[in-house]
């Protein structure tokens, strides 16, 4: 072995070593409160203050929204930070520049520079990572950073920005026991990212959770805009979406690779946003940058797993709709494309996500299997239990001790014209994935 394999392989040892240390900090669980990732910012000389920003919260689509804002902003040229979670195969994919993933090298050094000062605070996986994306958009001088929200948005890690502006996608009732079994209080919760005079971007939302939203923002003089669905939304194939509306003063077409109406949300969610910014004078931006940054978002963001289609002959699709708000969106884009009759659906779920309401909305439609299979994270529903509930729907569930021999199983007996969908939570697809690239899946919630 040569001088410079086996530098390679000390790195990959120690890029290992210090993954294994950021997940073992998942003991101390979550912890809603700003005390530790201040601690962690002073440290570092508050590398969040160092950038613009854009801070983006939501039960359902902050992802997308963030992969489109940083393609827009990629786009029009910045250098542009996107921060985002979980991830699906390896944790660099949570940091990226302008597309592109933080070395393993940079996560080494940046966490041991923290890492005694995590220790004597007992920081939870997130705080440690917010802070070490943080400095890493700092360090390498990013122009723009999008920054997402782990869990609700008020006692959030990322919430020590003064961003540019904030978003706010659409709220469903999750994480209740951090977040209250309420519209109105995960509003609150989300609500919690709006500064003073910052302008603020929102999807149509339930009543109670709109009435929240527009008084914080009220109570801090924040503008507020509503968002709700192009009426031109038209969906060619699995990937390719169209739909229309004016930027700028003039009507125009926007293609972009991730299809359906919540989706389109997403994009104009991003546009409204961006085009308020440019008119404000914050930045600079061209229609084309708008154009090109949703046609190009997978690209400029790395973003995966939403209704992705891994394999044509016979088709393999993925999506991470790991929720019944998620579920219910996915759904109308399928089988606006696909029978449910021709669709094998393999899913996985978390203890902690509703599977019976998840469950419910899919007996509305005949499939040709329903399989249910288990990640490797202890806390994910067993295929059992997901049976047992299905019984209550007459629902026929079919069971799967390994995902990707039970993938492979489904699409060997498959028949001319149909279809493999496997959805449910980033461990299910991320463990799928990471068998395909021969490496190891390390996901968190």
């Amino acid at each position: 072995m040569d001088n410079q394999s086996v530098v390679v392989a000390e790195l990959n040892q120690t890029y290992k070593e210090t993954l294994r240390y950021l997940f073992s900090l998942q003991k101390f669980g979550i912890k809603l409160g700003l005390k530790n990732i201040r601690a962690l910012c002073a440290l570092l000389g508050n590398p969040q203050n160092k950038y613009p920003t854009i801070h983006v919260a939501g039960t359902n689509g902050k992802g997308s929204t963030s992969a489109f804002l940083a393609s827009i902003c990629t786009e029009a040229g910045y250098q542009t930070g996107l921060y985002t979670s979980p991830h699906l195969v390896d944790f660099s994919e949570r940091i990226r520049i302008n597309g592109s993933r933080i070395s393993s090298a940079d996560i080494v050094r940046l966490l041991e520079r923290i890492r005694n000062e995590i220790d004597r605070l007992h920081c939870t996986f997130f705080e440690a990572t917010t802070a070490i994306a943080f400095q890493y958009f700092a360090e390498q001088a990013v122009d723009i950073a999008v920054i997402e929200t782990g869990l609700g948005g008020r006692l959030d890690s990322t919430n020590l920005l003064e961003p540019l502006a904030t978003i706010i996608t659409s709220i469903g009732l999750e994480h209740s026991e951090y977040l209250g079994d309420s519209f109105a209080s995960i509003a609150f919760e989300k609500a919690g990212i709006i500064k003073p005079n910052t302008p603020v971007f929102y999807t149509v939302q339930h009543d109670d959770a709109k009435r929240v939203i527009e008084a914080r923002a009220a109570e801090l003089g924040a503008p507020t805009r509503t968002i709700a669905s192009p009426d031109t939304v038209r969906i060619h194939d699995i990937n390719a979406m169209t739909f229309e509306c004016t930027v700028f003063g003039e009507l125009t077409e926007f293609v972009s690779p991730l299809i359906g109406a919540f989706q389109a949300r997403n994009a104009l969610l991003a546009i409204r946003c961006v085009e308020s910014l440019v008119e404000k004078e914050r930045l600079n931006f061209s229609s084309y940058s708008l154009k090109d940054g949703i046609s190009n978002v997978l690209a400029h963001s790395g973003l995966s797993a939403r209704l992705q289609q891994v394999q044509s002959e016979p088709e393999l699709v993925i999506d991470v709709a790991h929720n019944p708000a998620g579920v219910e969106a996915m759904l109308p884009s399928w089988l606006c494309l696909r029978r449910s009759e021709a669709t094998h659906l393999v899913l996985g779920m978390l203890q902690s996500k509703n599977v019976r309401e998840v469950l419910s909305i899919l007996a509305k439609h005949v499939w040709a299997s329903v399989t249910a299979v288990e990640a490797k994270s202890t806390d994910s529903f067993s295929p059992d239990a997901i049976t047992r509930i299905g019984e209550d729907f007459q629902m026929q569930i079919r069971c799967a001790t390994e995902i990707a021999s039970g993938v492979r199983n489904i699409l060997r007996h498959c028949r001319a014209g149909e279809s493999v969908l496997l959805f449910g939570s980033h461990y299910v697809v991320g463990e799928y994935l990471a068998t395909q690239q021969n490496v190891h899946a390390s996901v968190d919630t």
